[in-house]
C-alpha cells in the first residue's frame, strides 16, 4: 500500500479520518447548490441571508455552520470582485453592447494583442470607461471606446465565434439545453444568449438577449443546461 501511495504522490487516510472527508463533500456540495441559487436572485448575499438560505435548502440548522456559510460566499464572491471591474457589466455605450463581438477599430495602437483575431466585449469599466474585450486568444484587456470624442479602439463586427476543439467558448451563441430548469430566466424559448467566460470545470457565464447575466452548467456533474446554437 506504502509504495502505491508513494507512486502516486497519494495519501493513506485512516479509518477514523473517513467520516471527516464525507462531510467535507458533503458540505462542499451544498455550497455550491446554495450559491448557484443565490446567483439567481441574490447577488450580493450577507452571511445571515447565506445562513437562512442553508437552512431553508436542507431543513437542518446544524448544516448552516460558519464554515459552509464561508465557503458560499466564496463561491459567490468571484462574481463581485469581477463587477467592481466593470467585467461582465452592462455597457453605457449607445453602439455596443454586451457580448457585441469586436475587431480592431481605426484608432488601433495595441500591436498584436488580439492575434489578428476578433474578440468579444465582456464588459466596461466604471471608472475610465474603457471596453473589455477578451479576443479568440484568450487575452483579456481594456480598450477605448470613446463615442464623446470619436475615439474607436474597436469596432464592432458580426462575427460569430468558431470553435475548434473546444466544447464552448467566449463569444458563442447558445440557447437552453436538455437539463434547463430556469423558467424563462433566459427570455422565453427559442431565446439566444452569448458566452462571455468559461471556466474549466464546466460553467458558463451567459448574458442573453433579455440583459439577464447567469452562470450555467454545461458538462458541469454531466449537465447541459445550455448548447451551441445552430443558426
Amino acid at each position: 500500500m506504502q509504495s502505491a501511495v508513494s507512486e502516486t504522490n497519494g495519501k493513506v487516510i485512516c479509518r477514523q479520518e473517513i467520516h471527516r472527508l464525507v462531510r467535507m463533500t458533503q458540505v462542499l456540495m451544498l455550497a455550491a447548490e446554495v450559491a448557484s441559487d443565490l446567483r439567481k436572485n441574490n447577488s450580493y448575499p450577507t452571511a445571515a441571508e447565506v445562513r437562512e438560505k442553508i437552512v431553508q435548502q436542507t431543513s437542518r440548522p446544524d448544516d448552516a455552520n460558519n464554515d459552509c456559510v464561508e465557503l458560499v460566499l466564496e463561491f459567490v464572491k468571484p462574481r463581485i470582485k469581477e463587477r467592481k471591474k466593470g467585467l461582465y457589466s452592462e455597457l453605457v455605450c449607445r453602439t455596443l453592447l454586451l457580448g457585441d463581438r469586436v475587431r480592431r477599430g481605426p484608432d488601433w495602437s495595441f500591436h498584436e494583442q488580439d492575434s489578428g483575431l476578433a474578440g468579444t466585449v465582456v464588459g466596461q469599466d466604471s471608472d475610465s470607461e474603457a471596453v473589455w474585450v477578451e479576443w479568440d486568444n484568450g487575452h483579456l484587456n481594456m480598450y477605448i471606446y470613446n463615442e464623446r470624442f470619436d475615439i474607436y479602439s474597436i469596432k464592432k463586427v458580426q462575427e460569430p465565434r468558431v470553435l475548434t476543439d473546444e466544447l464552448v467558448a467566449v463569444g458563442c451563441k447558445v440557447t437552453r439545453g436538455k437539463d434547463w430548469t430556469y423558467a424563462d430566466a433566459d427570455g422565453g424559448p427559442g431565446s439566444v444568449g452569448t458566452v462571455l467566460r468559461v471556466t474549466q470545470n464546466g460553467s458558463v457565464l451567459v448574458r442573453w438577449g433579455s440583459s439577464n447575466t447567469d452562470v450555467y452548467k454545461m458538462g458541469m456533474n454531466g449537465l447541459f443546461e445550455i448548447q451551441i446554437w445552430q443558426v
